[in-house]
């Protein structure tokens, strides 16, 4: 049986999505949280390390990941973004020129976590709707 998540939604390591409609929940290969719905479908990857154990700040360590992503993929950048308890970096990539299939790619960190967010959507007016999940995202641990 699929459960499905809509509002707030705890996803673990202090982060929270807020889901504007129901997404039903399974997992990917590697055992990772997978949102879906027809049109959009939400990829999560959380991190966790020890903040005493670099000297890197959180929001510099998401902007290395955010530069790396941009130089090995064809992910072009678009925004610097701030949200609740985080900093983060807005990416954008053509999945699937042929069938419009477009994803956004949010790199946000915290202090000891970073959630790697990516939004992948088949119609090009959910855009807005994508970016609007990650900027609303929260962090905060209990």
């Amino acid at each position: 049986m699929t459960e499905t998540y809509e509002g707030e939604v705890g996803i673990g390591d202090g982060w929270w999505l807020q889901l504007p409609e129901p997404f039903a929940a399974g997992y990917d290969e590697d055992g990772d949280l997978v949102l879906e719905r027809p049109t959009m479908v939400i990829f999560l990857e959380t991190i966790t390390y020890d903040p005493e154990s670099t000297d890197v700040p959180a929001d510099q360590l998401v902007r290395d990941v955010a530069d790396d992503a941009v130089a090995t993929s064809p992910a072009s950048y678009v925004a610097a973004l701030r949200g609740q308890g985080w900093t983060g970096h807005l990416l954008s990539e053509v999945v699937d020129e042929e069938r419009g299939e477009q994803q956004l790619l949010g790199c946000l960190g915290a202090p000891g976590a970073v959630l790697n967010l990516t939004v992948r959507f088949l119609e090009p007016e959910l855009a807005d709707q994508a970016r609007a999940i990650i900027a609303a995202t929260r962090f905060e641990l209990d």
